[in-house]
């Protein structure tokens, strides 16, 4: 039996930990913040946040199972998989119960890519709540950052996947997301 793996195996193993990653935030129930600026590159609104990619994202969505029914996660991505973002809708989140929620769905994102958090801190994106993290996984390391959008109520999660075991710096594109909202 070969032992080898093929490249298209190797190539999607990134983007499979990155999926997982996305879909780890299913699991709750219920950059600093970056000033808005004339940006050039390929926006996509998920809530009331814009996200501006560096280049085109392939779009694509995913239903999954939350204590409130079937949601549509859809996700953008760029670089193979390697950076991309999610968000959807979960009736609930609010200014007051964001830092359990964070907290909540950093805690399920580690558990269910079956990692080790490294680091993770408080702060805001786009000027709403949110934690990022470095999570060291089995196959390399993930940069997340998990936003709740107070405005319209929505989970927002953006990946950055280093195939590289405690990795020190997220793919290049990852640092050049840029995102501009209004809170509520």
């Amino acid at each position: 039996m070969n032992s080898r793996r093929s490249p298209i195996v190797l190539k999607a193993g990134p983007f499979l930990v990155a999926l997982a990653a996305v879909l780890s935030l299913l699991t709750w129930q219920a950059s600093p913040s970056t000033a808005a600026k004339k940006t050039t590159g390929f926006p996509v609104k998920v809530g009331s946040i814009l996200l501006t990619f560096p280049s085109k994202p392939e779009a694509s969505s995913v239903k999954a199972n939350v204590a409130t029914g079937t949601v549509d996660v859809p996700t953008w991505a760029i670089d193979g998989g390697l950076v991309l973002a999610s968000g959807f809708p979960v009736p609930g989140i609010n200014k007051a119960n964001a830092s359990n929620v964070l907290k909540s769905s950093l805690n399920g994102a580690v558990t269910n890519v079956g990692g080790t958090l490294r680091t993770s801190k408080n702060d805001t994106y786009a000027g709403f709540p949110s934690v990022t993290a470095i999570i060291d996984v089995p196959a390399g390391t993930l940069f997340q950052r998990i936003v709740i959008d107070t405005k319209t109520s929505t989970l927002v999660q953006l990946v950055g996947v280093v195939t590289k075991p405690k990795a020190k710096t997220p793919p290049a594109n990852y640092t050049k997301l840029e995102a501009s909202g209004k809170p509520a």
